[in-house]
């Protein structure tokens, strides 16, 4: 019961946090509820082989019952805390939600496992709410969410910006949408963007700086990798767009996941209708 009530204090703080999953507070919580997860399991497991008091004998595999579906929420509660990927895109929120649903019903179960339940004369319910811990886990929840789309909002505003200063340059620049794993390649994919005066008829090579963070720790950092692009024959107006390309470093993808990048595409070289290099 105390392990509980422990768990119970510490999935209510969850309501005060700003939802940024990457928080210190978050991990130090999912560590609490995941002691406390082990302890249930480990005393139920002692409790399980012992003869029970007169008190409980009525009760007894209830109780063993009860703290077998708490240990089980307590597992999924960590889950949701140590969920640490930016749920902003639909397929990101849909896990996400799909993680806390388990905990719902784990939290359900474990309330109606505890049902009916005294310990010292006192009900279990009289001190624990499980409803309390579900509606506080939805509301770190619903704070994630928020948290992680205003994040995503900031983000796609200072890429916008960027591309935008890149236009503003008297050359060809390439404008990265996204970038991802491709086997062992790492796969940027974008548009090049003519803002010189003349038709281009051709993008030769460049060169790419890259790092890549997994919500906001590094991964990996990748400098001057030359790529050959040997788009020719093409026909690239003023102040022109291409169609959507991919930009191909072989055996550059790291073992690591990772949500966020910064990268810097440098050294274009392209050809000019006039057949200057520049």
């Amino acid at each position: 019961l105390a392990a509980l009530q422990e768990s119970q204090a510490t999935l209510t703080e969850l309501e005060s946090l700003s939802g940024d999953a990457g928080a210190e507070e978050v991990t130090q919580k999912a560590e609490v509820l995941a002691k406390q997860s082990e302890k249930l399991a480990k005393l139920r497991e002692e409790l399980a082989g012992k003869k029970p008091s007169k008190a409980m004998q009525g009760q007894h595999e209830q109780f063993l019952a009860a703290m077998e579906s708490s240990a089980a929420m307590l597992t999924k509660a960590v889950a949701v805390l140590e969920s640490k990927e930016p749920a902003h895109d639909p397929a990101a929120r849909e896990r996400f939600a799909a993680t806390g649903k388990e905990f719902t019903a784990e939290c359900q179960a474990a309330g109606a496992a505890a049902a009916g339940l005294t310990l010292k004369g006192q009900p279990v319910s009289d001190v624990l709410s499980f409803e309390t811990m579900a509606k506080a886990m939805q509301s770190y929840q619903q704070k994630k969410l928020a948290f992680d789309t205003q994040k995503a909002q900031e983000k796609e505003k200072k890429r916008q910006e960027r591309h935008q200063a890149l236009r503003a340059k008297k050359e060809v620049v390439f404008l990265t949408e996204r970038v991802r794993k491709d086997g062992q390649d790492l796969v940027l994919t974008g548009t090049f963007y003519n803002g010189t005066d003349d038709v281009v008829t051709g993008i030769l090579d460049l060169f790419v700086d890259i790092d890549l963070r997994q919500s906001g720790a590094a991964v990996t950092s990748l400098k001057d990798v030359s790529c050959d692009v040997g788009m020719k024959g093409i026909v690239l107006q003023p102040h022109g767009t291409t169609a959507p390309v991919d930009i191909r470093l072989p055996g550059k993808a790291p073992e690591g996941e990772f949500n966020e990048f910064d990268d810097h595409i440098h050294k274009i070289r392209w050809s000019l209708r006039r057949m200057v290099r520049q």
